[in-house]
């Protein structure tokens, strides 16, 4: 191939161009960030991998791209990438995605619009959906106060009774944060026992009922056996 046939090899094609999208995609590209989550998604010119996928659909769609946030929503349902909890697998990824998110907003706040010193992340790098990074914040605050099931935080988070966050925010959100749902759902047994009595086999159904905690039988079966019910 000539130079100018490698030019024209371009991530905007119809069959993106690999090493253009990742060019594109660091130079704050949303549309390249999209391309870029695809190709590690279907792994046809790249090794096949979720958890990149997810890292560049978050930065589209942080830019308002509706495709990146689609494509997270059926990745999320598929449990692409996902565990069964819903949490990203990549923890340690997840963390570095919340602490560029917190870099960006400290940037963009910034009068003098100068970069935490020693990050050197770029803006179009450390950004995440704003609505996310403030759902977060909200379930930090609620996981302080009480124990909270994955779909129980969701639907706190996510419920025009709560805080009314969209639900595909409160769910990437919630899975940014390395949640230990066996502890909380002991610290939700133990809650329910300083106020009420219940039996081993009651509180495990109240625990993992869609109208009581949510938490699944195993967790709701943990939680209970830590708070000495069982």
């Amino acid at each position: 191939l000539t130079n100018q046939n490698v030019l024209k090899a371009s991530c905007y094609d119809l069959k993106p161009d690999f090493n253009d999208c990742e060019y594109k995609a660091n130079k704050g590209s949303s549309v390249a960030q999209y391309n870029l989550g695809k190709l590690y998604r279907a792994g046809t010119v790249v090794e096949q991998d979720f958890t990149k996928a997810i890292l560049w659909f978050r930065k589209s769609s942080a830019q308002r791209n509706h495709k990146a946030l689609n494509a997270l929503r059926d990745m999320l349902h598929k449990k692409q990438g996902f565990s069964d909890d819903g949490v990203n697998e990549s923890k340690e990824n997840n963390r570095q995605v919340l602490h560029r998110s917190k870099i960006v907003q400290r940037t963009t706040g910034d009068k003098t619009n100068k970069r935490e010193p020693g990050d050197g992340y770029s803006v179009a790098d450390a950004t995440v959906a704003v609505g996310s990074l403030n759902a977060a914040r909200s379930a930090k605050q609620y996981l302080r106060t009480s124990g909270f099931s994955r779909k129980g935080l969701i639907k706190q988070l996510s419920s025009d009774y709560g805080d009314g966050y969209n639900v595909a925010d409160a769910t990437v959100a919630v899975g940014s944060l390395n949640i230990d749902w066996d502890k909380q759902a002991a610290r939700s047994a133990k809650q329910y026992l300083r106020t009420s009595g219940f039996s081993c086999k009651g509180l495990i159904k109240q625990l993992s009922s869609d109208y009581g905690d949510g938490y699944t039988v195993r967790q709701a079966t943990y939680g209970a056996r830590q708070a000495g019910a069982c």
